[in-house]
């Protein structure tokens, strides 16, 4: 009895060959919101990061101006920055005056490479049956 064969068609490649993924942060309201836009715009949010990517990569510059990053440092006063580093001066100098001076002769890591160190450490803790 003969057999037919059935030629399935190919699975039609991809005209987009993108691969690579970025990830960005933001509260879920703001994705909510972008994402609602953009389907208004007509735009997925990949078409829209890859529009951004192809405009900074063509002209070297952002479609915008830049929000300034505001540091907590920045929002201290000078007194109040300088009173801090005093409280932080104040506790290290105490955790310093509680320890032993130190001792090179006795320091068996004086001339030990960070294998050495964390070989010892390692043996320590097995010792000790932290492991």
């Amino acid at each position: 009895m003969p057999t037919a064969t059935v030629e399935r068609p190919s699975k039609p490649r991809s005209a987009n060959p993108a691969t690579a993924m970025i990830t960005a942060r933001m509260t879920p309201e703001k994705k909510e919101e972008g994402n609602a836009a953009l389907k208004a715009l007509g735009v997925t949010p990949s078409e829209a990061v890859n529009q951004l990517y192809d405009y900074v990569i063509r002209c070297g510059d952002l479609p915008f101006e830049p929000e300034e990053k505001v540091w907590p440092s920045q929002l201290l006063t000078d007194e109040e920055k300088r009173r801090r580093l005093e409280e932080a001066k104040a506790r290290l100098e105490k955790i310093a005056a509680s320890l032993p001076p130190y001792d090179p002769a006795n320091d068996p890591f004086l001339y030990a490479s960070n294998g050495d160190i964390a070989r010892a450490r390692a043996e320590q803790r097995l010792a000790e049956g932290k492991c």
